[in-house]
Formats: C-alpha cells, sequence, structure tokens
C-alpha cells in the first residue's frame, strides 16, 4: 500500500495527539508502509505512518 504524503527529515508535523514536532527519522516497515519517527517539544520520539500525521504550514 503506498503512503498518501511523503515526508522529509527536518519537517515540521502535528501528530495524532496534536503534539508538535519534527520529522528525525523515516523507517521502512515489514509490511512495506513508511513509518515517520516524530521528535516532540518533549525530546520523544514516536513513530507515526504518513496518513496519521498532518505536516505544519
Amino acid at each position: 500500500m503506498a503512503d498518501l504524503e511523503e515526508f522529509q527529515v527536518d519537517e515540521s508535523v502535528v501528530a495524532p495527539s496534536g503534539a508538535r514536532g519534527v520529522i528525525c527519522d523515516v523507517r521502512r516497515m515489514t509490511n512495506g508502509a513508511t513509518s515517520y519517527g516524530v521528535l516532540d517539544t518533549t525530546g520523544s520520539i514516536r513513530y507515526y505512518t504518513a496518513d496519521s500525521i498532518k505536516r505544519v504550514l
């Protein structure tokens, strides 16, 4: 399944919880989907798929 949107390292995004952060890692999961590591303002890194994060304009 192709991702809806591609993100790059250092892009600002908003996670599902509303937390703002920056893409710090991009990985391919075993199912072929891409996951994006988001470094949030608390210093935590959480991984999301492209359809669950939004780009900050």
